[in-house]
Parts: C-alpha cells; sequence; structure tokens
C-alpha cells in the first residue's frame, strides 16, 4: 500500500524536473542547429566567394559579371540572399598576375533559421551573429609579360 502513495507523489516530482530541464534541453537543440546552419551558410558563401574570384580573374571581368556569378551560386547553393555584398580588391583591371581578393558578405539575419539573438542578449551575449563573411584571393589571367614560352 505504501508503494502506491510513493509512486503518486513522485509524478508531481518528475513534471516539476520535466518543467525545469526541458526549456534547457531545448535551447541547446536550437542553439545547436542555429550554429551548424550558419556553418553551412558560412561554406556556401565561401563557394560562392570563390565564384565570383573565378569571373574576377578573367581578362574580360566587368562589375556585373562578377556579382552576377557571386549571385548565380547563393542561389545555386540555396542559400535565399537577396543582394550579397561583394567587393574586389585592388580592383579589376590589374596586370596579369597581379592577385585579385573577393569579399562576399551577407548579414546574419539573413541565414538564421531560428531568430536567438533577443535570447542571446538576455543571457548576457551581443544579441546578434556577426556577419556572414568570406574572402577568396585569386591570381589575375591573361597574357603574360614575357618574351614567349619556348625558353
Amino acid at each position: 500500500m505504501s508503494i502506491l502513495k510513493i509512486n503518486k507523489s513522485r509524478r508531481g516530482t518528475v513534471l516539476v524536473e520535466m518543467a525545469l530541464v526541458l526549456p534547457i534541453l531545448l535551447l541547446i537543440t536550437f542553439g545547436a542547429i542555429e550554429y551548424s546552419y550558419y556553418f553551412l551558410a558560412s561554406t556556401k558563401v565561401n563557394l560562392a566567394a570563390r565564384a565570383g574570384a573565378r569571373a574576377a580573374i578573367l581578362p574580360s571581368a566587368t562589375d556585373a559579371t562578377v556579382q552576377a556569378a557571386v549571385t548565380t551560386a547563393m542561389t545555386d547553393s540555396g542559400l535565399p540572399v537577396s543582394n550579397p555584398a561583394c567587393t574586389y580588391t585592388p580592383g579589376l583591371n590589374v596586370a596579369s598576375g597581379q592577385m585579385i581578393t573577393v569579399t562576399v558578405t551577407i548579414p546574419a539575419s539573413q541565414v538564421t533559421i531560428v531568430n536567438m539573438s533577443g535570447l542571446l542578449g538576455y543571457f548576457g551575449g551581443s544579441g546578434s551573429p556577426p556577419n556572414v563573411t568570406a574572402n577568396v584571393t585569386m591570381a589575375k589571367e591573361g597574357p603574360s609579360g614575357g618574351s614567349g614560352g619556348d625558353e
């Protein structure tokens, strides 16, 4: 008879324990999902920067072709970004063999699944994750300045 009384009082304890632990477990789970998707988006932005760098190193490169290559790479990878910021240093009109660095940046707000920024601020975090940025450097293609290639 005393076993039944212990089980009835135990039911309430389990419910209270679950009510205390479940929010923490959900926070950890959604945080892991959000971090994983942020990492995936970072990889996709890197691939888009690589596509932009490939377009930028061609002798016929223009602003429009580089931006189109980056946007196409983003669209093809499934990352729903409307207009990624694309910059290149030192510019597109450089001599053959010089390095061009293409930088692609998208706001972190465009790659979130669950917007946890308010929750991060509540726990003392910055309140928003950093933007997703990727840099790729390649050498400009074109005719060499040498005397040929038969030496």
